[in-house]
């Protein structure tokens, strides 16, 4: 709903003195966060989790936060790393922050980075070098495995894959 009916969900949740559920989007959650960054001592759920898989973003930013007020925070995903090994750092982040350490201190992204995969400095037209991932060292992928292993509850995709329903394809010429 609009403002003043999140008004009223949050007021209601809050008053609430059993189990309670609040189901709330990432952009309301952002939208909110005024009024709800304080609230501490909940179980945090959030599910499509690579909705937050870039640190750099809002939704990202809301979700540590609410994750670090939270008892416990579990992240849903059925694509945790889709593309690269940063999209699984940057869930982490918000879900286990402590899973990839240097010396016991979380890893920055840029150490992560530099850490877990082959990088090359690339140059900009009239600036400075940039990181850009290249590749990952196949070690380093089995080391990111066993890190995440305590923190990740999954199912390979071919076990998934027989139990999903038949494809159905249609091809519909369009004018």
């Amino acid at each position: 709903g609009g403002p003043k009916k999140r008004a009223e969900k949050r007021d209601e949740f809050q008053a609430s003195s059993g189990p309670t559920v609040m189901i709330q989007g990432y952009s309301s959650a952002g939208n909110d966060f005024t009024h709800i960054q304080d609230w501490a001592g909940y179980i945090l759920i959030c599910d499509e989790a690579t909705a937050f898989k870039n640190p750099g973003t809002r939704v990202h930013k809301v979700c540590k936060h609410l994750s670090a007020q939270a008892k416990r925070c579990w992240g849903l995903t059925a694509t945790l790393i889709k593309n690269n090994l940063m999209e699984g750092y940057g869930i982490y982040r918000v879900v286990q922050p402590n899973a990839f350490t240097i010396d016991g201190k979380p890893m920055s992204m840029t150490q992560f980075m530099f850490y877990f995969a082959i990088v090359e400095m690339m140059a900009l037209r009239k600036g400075p070098r940039i990181p850009r991932i290249v590749g990952y060292y196949p070690e380093k992928v089995k080391e990111f495995r066993k890190l995440i292993d305590p923190y990740y509850l999954g199912r390979p995709k071919h076990d998934v894959a027989k139990e999903l329903p038949s494809l159905t394809m249609r091809t519909i010429e369009v004018g």
